[in-house]
């Protein structure tokens, strides 16, 4: 088991990170995503054990993560109730910092 791919939300009150479970073994290889609160430590699992293995990408807004999928998917997660929905349109990834 691996974790990892922390991205703090936009008010800075929580974070979520990816876990990977038998990470390189083709066969079971799955991500769960947990938020963390700040204040209290408490931990939610948004997503368990999913195939798709998600990518945090960024977390724009208080309700909603942006994560993409091992085949390039974008997806939409609910930071509160953990509810997954496609993309309706590729999004790009975030630039580093300094970057023009």
């Amino acid at each position: 088991m691996r974790a990892g791919n922390i991205v703090w939300s936009p008010n800075e009150k929580a974070f979520v990170l990816a876990v990977a479970t038998h990470p390189g073994d083709p066969d079971h290889w799955v991500h769960s995503v947990v938020r963390v609160d700040r204040a209290t430590l408490a931990q939610k699992a948004l997503i368990r054990e999913d195939k798709r293995l998600f990518f945090i990408v960024e977390w724009p807004q208080v309700a909603k993560v942006l994560l993409r999928d091992k085949d390039g998917n974008s997806w939409w997660l609910d930071a509160t109730t953990g509810q997954v929905t496609m993309a309706k349109e590729p999004q790009p990834l975030p630039r580093a910092t300094g970057e023009p």
